[in-house]
């Protein structure tokens, strides 16, 4: 008799814990921008200046809470145009209203192709999308659902430049170009490549900048002053 009783329990907890293993049920998951974590920025620069190519490729970084899914995922996107100063297939190569974000995964991208065109000589041109909700995603963090990108051919102060200038000092120009020559890049690194080899940012960098300064004096920047060396 006891053993039936025994066999009976089994029964049961092994057809719970098949249904439903904790009595979890997960909410559904929310989706944000990650532009900067730490700061909440919800926009990024970028300049035609430092490159021959008629277009840049900008992805929007993208992240989920929740659990990982084993499956891809799909999310949505809008592009606000009373936001934006750009026009599709112009400005900018046409947006999908739809990506996959990929299974086992926290983090997706949204690719932006940015065009070179005349205008940007004279003008900074933004493009502004949202995130949207649909049957796999909630909206997340207020502040992120927005993503703007404001770009055109004038040299622009990199957002992490002010994070950081400990280590870079005084903004300008001038000094921007050297670094990008001296590191032979043609664009400022993104908050996660000067987290991934920050020693190579916050050592290297400053020490062969002010080195060249030195041995280059006096170098001038956009203003005629002189870029002192530390």
């Amino acid at each position: 008799m006891k053993n039936i009783l025994y066999i009976f329990i089994i029964l049961i907890v092994g057809s719970c814990s098949k249904s439903d293993p904790l009595g979890y049920i997960e909410a559904k998951p929310s989706i944000y921008f990650d532009l900067d974590e730490s700061t909440y920025t919800n926009s990024i620069s970028m300049s035609f200046s430092t490159t021959l190519d008629s277009y840049i490729i900008v992805n929007i970084p993208v992240k989920c809470t929740g659990i990982a899914s084993d499956t891809d995922r799909k999310f949505k996107i809008s592009v606000l145009n009373e936001e934006s100063t750009t026009t599709s297939g112009i400005d900018f190569e046409p947006i999908s209203s739809e990506y996959i974000f990929p299974k086992n995964s926290y983090n997706a991208v949204v690719p932006i192709t940015l065009k070179k065109t005349p205008v940007l000589d004279s003008v900074t041109l933004k493009l502004t999308i949202k995130l949207e909700q649909n049957e796999d995603f909630s909206s997340g963090e207020k502040l992120r659902q927005k993503a703007s990108v404001k770009f055109s051919n004038e040299i622009v102060k990199p957002v992490i430049w002010d994070k950081y200038n400990w280590y870079l000092k005084a903004w300008s120009k001038v000094k921007y170009i050297l670094i990008l020559q001296l590191t032979n890049r043609s664009t400022f690194p993104t908050q996660a490549e000067w987290n991934a080899n920050y020693q190579y940012w916050q050592i290297v960098v400053p020490r062969a900048l002010s080195g060249y300064l030195f041995d280059n004096y006096p170098v001038y920047d956009e203003n005629g002053n002189i870029i002192q060396p530390w």
